[in-house]
């Protein structure tokens, strides 16, 4: 259908296969509208890209082609007529990642954060997360080596900072945390430190949608009842090791169809101080950490983990340590 776009872009998704090259012409009529956009299909073979240049007062269509090496010709998989505005997945849930899209240590990223100190990281249009069309993201965020006890507040940027905390932490606690925070026009969120000297990180699991723009995919949240799906005790895991879980099917109330499942993972008397990681089954393992700990330190943290082969998430610790998975709720169309 042919609907007047709110917003000056489109933010679309693509189902192709896992490593396909995707390109994405707008076009308004028989016109193409601006150079194609390319983005590479994930893991579960979804790309999202957002294209730009669009104005009110007409329809859209776009035409999809996909590339898979060794194949030289890209053949067409989709195309039509599509709506630009509209919001009908307006608050829905898209899964990415998790990819690290922000990290102190960095070079031209500031170092770590003086007490006192707020600065803005941008969260659209990086990590997998558009430019266009999001209203929120969730991302862990992660203090590290604190010289102080004290806490960091993560809020949308061009806004009043809030009474709240995202990560309490005390002196030389290496701390994660799952955020959702929402996102500003310049698609970037404020993170302030109360006190002491702390590194920042940031990890980028998923985006929520806003009604500016229409996706071929978005998922919804549904609340389950909490499960136990994974407990190694009295068996930890080892360092440098994996474990697997299944969260699907079964009395995890989890259907098949689910693309996300909301966790909380914990870290129990780990041997030393490490992290774990939590990816879909099947997928190269992300370089971010879910849970950070010190030895023997009990942590337990929320995560967003996208589903992988054969229903399952990994969990990598590098250390020793047993490993505690419990579902609350799940992401499906």
């Amino acid at each position: 259908r042919s609907v007047a776009p709110k917003a000056a872009g489109l933010t679309a998704g693509i189902r192709s296969v896992a490593g396909a090259s995707v390109s994405v012409q707008a076009k308004l009529g028989a016109s193409p509208v601006g150079s194609p956009v390319v983005g590479t299909a994930n893991a579960k073979g979804d790309v999202f890209v957002s294209i730009g240049g669009l104005s009110a007062g007409g329809g859209y269509s776009v035409d999809v082609t996909a590339t898979l090496a060794p194949s030289t010709v890209s053949p067409v998989v989709s195309s039509g007529v599509v709506a630009v505005g509209g919001g009908s997945g307006a608050g829905d849930f898209v899964p990415v990642g998790p990819v690290r899209s922000f990290d102190y240590r960095d070079a031209g990223a500031g170092g770590a954060w003086g007490g006192g100190v707020t600065r803005t990281i941008p969260v659209s249009g990086v990590a997998g997360v558009p430019s266009v069309g999001v209203a929120a993201v969730a991302v862990a965020v992660s203090v590290v080596a604190p010289t102080a006890n004290g806490y960091v507040t993560v809020w949308p940027s061009g806004s009043a900072m809030p009474l709240a905390t995202a990560v309490n932490f005390v002196a030389g606690q290496t701390k994660t945390n799952l955020v959702k925070v929402p996102v500003d026009a310049s698609g970037a969120i404020s993170v302030f430190n109360f006190a002491g000297t702390t590194g920042i990180t940031t990890d980028v699991v998923g985006f929520f949608v806003d009604e500016s723009g229409t996706f071929t995919h978005h998922q919804s949240f549904q609340s389950v009842t909490p499960v136990r799906v994974l407990d190694t005790r009295p068996t930890p895991v080892t360092g440098g090791g994996s474990v697997d879980a299944v969260v699907v099917g079964g009395s995890t109330g989890v259907p098949a169809t689910a693309s996300a499942v909301e966790i909380q993972v914990e870290a129990v008397n780990p041997s030393a101080a490490g992290y774990l990681t939590v990816w879909a089954t099947g997928s190269t393992r992300a370089v971010v950490s879910n849970v950070l700990f010190g030895k023997g330190q009990t942590i337990v943290t929320s995560a967003i983990a996208p589903v992988g082969a054969g229903g399952k998430i990994s969990i990598f610790t590098n250390v020793p340590t047993d490993v505690v998975v419990d579902i609350c709720g799940y992401y499906d169309a």
